[in-house]
């Protein structure tokens, strides 16, 4: 048994469940799509924020209390400007601040927060060009050693996203790259951010998660990318301390008994349990051993028979994404054939994306384009469906996609070799691709290897075609094509890089009004469905993302990572 397995083995019999541990294990690991379930059905209420804050508005909070959680996914480091994984954002994001925050309003829908307000910031400005951030800086708040935070911090912490210490990725440096002329610090409560050019979602890109505000005495001199071992490094100003952990085996959190907020938060603590099987977080789950669980830790068949036995002593949100489901697809496209569109479109019609949907997802997803259908940007996914290659696979098209690998010059096909080891749901996907292809004259082999390596080849571009998670902060184009699809992007795994689409987005990225916007964007989402760089599967909000105890309240998540993993409003009534 690999020393990974022993250690969760050992967490699974300290929890008490060392029945469960010898149960068959699941092959479902890391951030999974929608896996095969059966009843009960998510209502339509509970997609609806007005649905959740009823329930819990003649309550009054109550501190105390400590959270137990579990996930499958191991942080590869503790820097929330590298990672892009919940293994990461659980655990540190709770320890910092943004400038701002976003806010649910009673109208919105569950994942899609429409509000943003003051955070460390009490109150920002934009001059009337559109190109200078002043923001005002709140007087007295403390990092958790002590030190205040002033306007110092929040230079350096954006120089660090933008130019990040050696060997340190930052997933959305581009969010500021490409737009910062200046950071200024006229006085300790006052930040000046100037841009060259105007940014339709930069505010938007201030309050997310992924702009943490770091203290610059700890990290300038230190000048790396914080490890396991950095944990005295994961210093913030947030709501939760990280006192202790080990990445396999558990992180725990300790309230910060000085924040800035005044009678918050409301747990004592928070324990994060690595749990690698999902038989085992299930069984944690039922046996009172963890007070909230994810689709990120359970497949949705678990969930779905936690719900059914549980009732209403559970409460469950749907799995809703600003970037998808897992499973999404990249052409390597630094590397033959896939650097040639008519291959990529070839492979797309090859594929029946309906029978992955319905398989795969149990037909709580869609195949769709490059932002959320749910959201205020993406196109429908039956506009999708009627494109060429986004659909069934029919005889026609199988005939037609020959034809263009011809012309590409695989008159006979070609092999390709997709990795193995991410999830379940990747790995399901990658397995009927494989027998869909051959039929087009293109054979599959499937590569096994640990997740941990899968991932690395995935950033290093080791791979010629493989799906992964494409999760995003920002229901957004900015954010969500700046990373994934853009030249420079931090996760544009194949590498893709289309002048057309660099001017669509600069263009589109820098108009502020909204109509003329989407307008823009609107033609950028159809040539990209045209060049296919990438496939994404996007949930329909019937898939299960939390389910937590029904004595846990105040809390409604996020899609993408907002600051869904603060955990200040959550409390336990009980």
């Amino acid at each position: 048994m690999r020393s990974k397995d022993l250690l969760v083995l050992a967490l699974v019999l300290t929890l008490g469940l060392s029945v469960a541990a010898c149960a068959p294990a699941s092959t479902q690991t890391g951030e999974r799509g929608v896996d095969k379930g059966a009843a009960p059905q998510l209502s339509a209420d509970s997609n609806k924020v007005a649905f959740w804050m009823s329930k819990w508005e003649n309550d009054k909070p109550k501190a105390g209390g400590v959270m137990k959680r579990s996930q499958s996914t191991v942080a590869p480091s503790l820097d929330l400007i590298s990672e892009g994984t919940q293994g990461t954002h659980v655990p540190v994001m709770p320890v910092y601040n943004s400038l701002l925050e976003y806010q649910y309003d009673i109208g919105d829908n569950v994942g899609f927060p429409s509000k943003i307000v003051p955070g460390l910031a009490e109150r920002w400005s934009v001059s009337n060009d559109g190109l200078t951030y002043t923001f005002n800086l709140r007087k007295g708040v403390k990092f958790h050693d002590g030190k205040e935070f002033t306007s110092a911090d929040a230079k350096f912490s954006i120089e660090r996203i933008m130019k990040p210490p050696p060997k340190t990725p930052s997933l959305r440096s581009a969010w500021y790259t490409q737009v910062v002329d200046k950071l200024e610090t006229p006085d300790p409560y006052t930040f000046v951010i100037k841009l060259n050019d105007l940014d339709a979602a930069f505010i938007a890109k201030i309050a997310a998660g992924y702009s943490p505000m770091v203290p610059k005495h700890i990290l300038e001199p230190f000048n790396a990318r914080i490890t396991e071992v950095d944990l005295a490094k994961v210093v913030g100003t947030g709501p939760f301390k990280l006192v202790s952990g080990k990445r396999e085996v558990s992180w725990h959190l300790k309230k910060n008994e000085n924040y800035w907020k005044p009678g918050m938060p409301y747990l004592d603590a928070i324990d994060d349990f690595v749990i690698i099987e999902a038989a085992s977080a299930a069984a944690a789950f039922e046996a009172g051993e963890l007070d909230t669980t994810s689709d990120s830790a359970i497949d949705q068949s678990k969930l779905r028979s936690i719900i059914q036995r549980m009732e209403d002593k559970v409460n469950a949100f749907s799995s809703v994404s600003a970037g998808g489901l897992g499973g999404t697809m990249f052409f390597n496209t630094n590397r033959k054939p896939f650097d040639d569109v008519r291959v990529r479109k070839a492979i797309m019609m090859g594929i029946d994306w309906r029978a992955i949907e319905k398989v795969v997802y149990e037909g709580r997803s869609c195949i769709g384009g490059y932002q959320a259908p749910q959201g205020n940007w993406g196109i429908s996914c039956e506009e999708v469906a009627k494109i060429k290659g986004y659909g069934a696979s029919t005889p026609e098209n199988k005939v037609e996609a020959k034809k263009l690998l011809a012309e590409a010059g695989y008159p006979n096909g070609f092999d390709v070799t997709i990795l193995m080891g991410y999830g379940a749901t990747n790995d399901q996907i990658h397995q009927m691709v494989q027998q869909m292809l051959p039929e087009i004259g293109v054979k599959v082999n499937l590569r096994p290897m640990e997740r941990t390596a899968y991932y690395n080849a995935m950033n290093t571009g080791d791979f010629e075609m493989n799906s992964m998670g494409a999760l995003a902060a920002l229901d957004d184009p900015n954010d969500h094509l700046a990373l994934w699809i853009i030249c420079e992007g931090g996760r544009n795994y194949g590498k893709f890089c289309d002048q057309k689409v660099e001017q669509l987005y600069k263009q589109q990225s820098k108009e502020l009004n909204v109509e003329k916007r989407k307008k823009i964007y609107r033609e950028l989402e159809l040539y990209l469905l045209e060049q296919a760089p990438m496939v994404q599967a996007w949930g329909t909000g019937e898939a299960i993302g939390i389910v937590n105890r029904s004595y846990m309240k105040g809390w409604i998540p996020m899609a993408g990572r907002h600051t869904q993993f603060n955990w200040e409003t959550i409390w336990m009534d009980k």
